[in-house]
């Protein structure tokens, strides 16, 4: 992350991803895509654990 600070008596600061960021930002996406599309298949094996294993909350 890369900070820009004007120094204004108001202040005004920036934030702009450097290319490290931005090159983790788009290895990122795939990760992540996944999980939103795989999200209900990990709530019913979270509670179908929680039910074998005795520790369902509902």
């Amino acid at each position: 992350m890369i900070r820009h600070d004007f120094e204004e008596t108001v202040p005004h600061v920036e934030y702009a991803l450097s290319e490290t960021g931005l090159e983790l930002l788009v290895r990122m996406v795939p990760l992540w895509t996944w999980i939103v599309e795989n999200a209900d298949s990990f709530r019913a094996a979270r509670a179908a654990f929680d039910r074998t294993h005795g520790t369902d909350k509902t």
